[in-house]
């Protein structure tokens, strides 16, 4: 189920949620059993997400972040329970294995992100 919320969030290039309406949402979606809510603030907020209440079901994200250490950085603090690379920002396939190579170790599940289609 893709939930449309308008121009609420667009992995970090719309404004966004803020922390209280993305915990609000989160606890609204608990009742429909959904896998994951997908990048539900800003990335230059996650910092505070990670401290936040977290939903039944997962957050995933990370289809913004370009190498490998700045998802070191994200796993070290939580900020995902799915991670969500893209293979077109993180530098191509060899690092996308990098980077869930490392997800492993955290105990992490990963779910590649593809944005747009080949040309």
């Amino acid at each position: 189920m893709r939930l449309s919320a308008g121009r609420l969030s667009d992995g970090g290039r719309q404004p966004g949620l803020q922390r209280r309406t993305a915990i609000r949402i989160g606890q609204r979606l608990a009742e429909y059993d959904i896998l994951w809510f997908e990048e539900p603030v800003p990335r230059w907020t996650r910092r505070a997400a990670c401290r936040s209440r977290r939903p039944a079901h997962g957050i995933a994200g990370g289809e913004v972040l370009r190498t490998r250490y700045e998802f070191r950085d994200a796993f070290m603090r939580r900020a995902f329970d799915i991670v969500q690379p893209d293979v077109g920002n993180v530098g191509g396939i060899s690092e996308l294995r990098n980077v869930a190579m490392t997800a492993n170790t955290f105990g992490l599940q990963v779910n590649p992100h593809v944005w747009g289609r080949p040309s």
